[in-house]
């Protein structure tokens, strides 16, 4: 794992990572459903959700991470 100081990056990997967090912060929590697709609310009545799972290792190897878009949401709405 690699950590960096934002303020030590350069002007465009700042902007990459921008896109990067954008890109990541866009995904929205999955809403648990049970197997007859009845919301399932937790002790306050509340729908629960779930993170999208987001396959990091995917999106950093790829030459172009906006493509994996439409397969990351693919692929979490399939474990609904």
């Amino acid at each position: 794992m690699f950590r960096h100081i934002y303020a030590s990056l350069s002007e465009r990997n700042k902007t990459s990572f921008s896109r990067i967090l954008e890109f990541v912060r866009s995904f929205s929590r999955v809403e648990v459903v049970s197997e007859d697709g009845n919301p399932v609310l937790n002790s306050r009545g509340n729908q629960v959700t779930r993170p999208c799972v987001i396959n990091t290792r995917s999106l950093v190897l790829s030459d172009d991470p906006m493509v994996l878009l439409g397969t990351i949401n693919l692929l979490s709405l399939s474990f609904v």
